[in-house]
């Protein structure tokens, strides 16, 4: 077998491993255990994510889903955001749709089907830790409700730095595995992210400017009060936090956050 058929045919052992989803009918211990093992494969084969999703004849497959339909853009929905967009390689932008009959505002994200999957569960899933951890803080030390938005903060902070260190420490391991220099693996992402950000100007070109700049919501947050040291108690509890992903999710209607 040629080594460019031996290629082939990985591809599609992986994607056929991929497809074992929940929506599928798989249990969420059988999706993510085939993710997991996808994923070894693609870093032993120094194979992209890229590789694998692309159609026959090189059309590579982008995705626009609804995250969740929201009454009131939170804090708490920027700092979620905010994480997905840096670590998920997603855009996002609002639009407005037809909801039970009533015109809402739903937030879509853009890009690569599992991409795009992975991103909408973690936002929600971020959401509904915000309010379990805080819950749990308030009832451990009798902290005010006016430290949820310090806290959160740090929970977004902590969460976000611990995302980052354990990429970092992927791109070394898989470069190692490789034998490519260092840095090869982050160039990479690199352009899987600025082959996103093209793809999305071209089917929505309406969310750029003139100049080619990506036109940005900009919300109007109080600022941040409360003990300093809920702060610090977030970021511990965001570095300590696990979302125990399922390959798939959908989306959600949620109302105003608490503040």
């Amino acid at each position: 077998m040629s080594e460019e058929r031996s290629k082939e045919s990985l591809i599609e052992r992986i994607r056929k491993i991929l497809a074992k989803t929940e929506d599928a009918g798989c249990t969420e211990a059988e999706s993510q255990k085939a993710f997991a093992l996808a994923s070894r494969l693609m870093a032993e084969h120094n194979l992209t994510m890229d590789e694998v999703e692309r159609k026959e004849g090189g059309e590579q497959s982008w995705l626009e889903d609804d995250a969740c339909t929201v009454s009131k853009w939170t804090l708490e929905d920027n700092l979620a955001w905010g994480i997905v967009h840096q670590h998920f390689f997603i855009e996002g932008y609002f639009t407005h749709q037809y909801v039970d009959g009533n015109v809402k505002k739903v937030l879509m994200f853009f890009g690569r089907p599992d991409n795009v999957q992975t991103a909408k569960w973690t936002f929600n899933a971020l959401l509904e830790a915000f309010d379990r951890l805080f819950g749990e803080y308030r009832k451990r030390t009798g902290a005010p409700a006016s430290d949820r938005r310090i806290f959160i903060s740090g929970v977004a902070s902590g969460f976000s730095s611990k995302m980052t260190d354990e990429k970092r420490a992927m791109e070394v391991e898989r470069d190692l595995m490789q034998g490519k220099t260092s840095g090869s693996t982050a160039l990479a992402l690199a352009g899987i992210r600025e082959q996103t950000l093209m793809a999305y100007k071209e089917a929505q070109p309406g969310c750029f400017k003139k100049n080619g700049e990506k036109r940005t919501a900009r919300g109007s947050y109080a600022n941040l009060t409360g003990d300093p040291s809920a702060f610090e108690a977030g970021q511990r509890a965001g570095r300590s936090l696990n979302l125990n992903r399922a390959i798939g999710g959908g989306s959600k209607t949620r109302g105003i956050a608490s503040s």
